[in-house]
């Protein structure tokens, strides 16, 4: 928490008193799936910590929601709730590049018909291709962008822009086919880097990377950042070192905080590297069975 406006914790306020980063510990470090679900079930809980969302649906009914009590669980076992909160989202058989099923390409019409812009230029292109001699001049320009390309430069954040449609001839042959892909995917990473987006890793995580995770620390500073959202009130670089690194005295905490650990959490919890954690499980899934 960056915002400077947020008052700090008191500090006769000692979490130290519920906060013990030694239940972070592990004999044995995550894999893909396990990080992935950690993550995941944190990024699905943000809205009730912040305040977003003060109410869940169970068995059809909405009930009150105690986000406090979700966080002493957390903070009991950081490694058992996410267990139970379902399963992931990539299921064995995911892959990167698949069918639009017809129930996709149907919630994807009502998605376009709630943006203002792409309902009118379309029903005005509609109307102009159903003419007997149509003049392809008049369609509206927003009619031939790439329908990713549109969400990303209209920033329409509450859909997701990083999954779009390509048409591809099955007519042609694969090397040709191979050839075009290669371009057409180095131009929508050029697109998404220009808008701010992350772009994936270049291959799968290794068990260097998760092990890199856990000795940073990464999950018990994302919990604290939960509690600091949650309390209204926000830690200083240095409280936060002092809660993950209680045992070191010899080293500049506060810098590795700042440089270091908070730059981890941030990628972590960006939702590009929970889908590729996710799909990486599930790639491993398969690949046992």
């Amino acid at each position: 928490m960056k915002n400077k406006k947020i008052p700090l914790l008191p500090k006769s306020f000692k979490l130290e008193m519920f906060f013990d980063v030694k239940k972070y510990e592990r004999t044995e470090p995550m894999g893909a799936a396990e990080w992935a679900s950690h993550l995941m079930f944190r990024r699905m809980m943000e809205p009730y910590f912040d305040g977003r969302k003060q109410t869940r649906v169970e068995n059809g009914e909405r009930l009150p929601f105690n986000p406090w009590a979700l966080l002493d669980e957390i903070w009991k076992r950081p490694y058992g709730k996410a267990r139970q909160f379902g399963p992931m989202l990539a299921k064995p058989g995911f892959a990167g590049v698949s069918d639009m099923r017809v129930y996709d390409l149907w919630t994807e019409r009502k998605t376009m018909e709630r943006i203002p812009e792409i309902d009118a230029a379309c029903r005005k292109a509609d109307a102009l291709w159903s003419e007997d001699v149509p003049d392809p001049d008049s369609e509206p320009e927003v009619c031939r962008e790439g329908y990713s390309g549109y969400l990303l430069r209209t920033d329409q954040s509450r859909y997701k822009a990083d999954e779009t449609f390509a048409r591809v001839d099955l007519g042609l042959p694969d090397e040709m086919l191979v050839s075009d892909f290669k371009g057409w995917l180095a131009l929508k990473r050029l697109e998404m880097k220009e808008h701010g987006r992350r772009t994936p890793p270049k291959g799968e995580f290794g068990d260097a990377d998760f092990a890199e995770w856990q000795k940073k620390r990464a999950l018990a500073y994302i919990d604290l950042e939960l509690f600091c959202s949650l309390a209204g009130h926000r830690l200083t670089d240095k409280q936060f070192a002092n809660l993950l690194f209680p045992e070191e005295f010899d080293v500049d905490t506060t810098e590795r905080v700042r440089k270091v650990v908070r730059p981890c959490a941030s990628f972590l919890m960006d939702y590009t590297t929970i889908e590729v954690l996710d799909a990486q499980a599930a790639r491993e899934a398969e690949r046992k069975s």
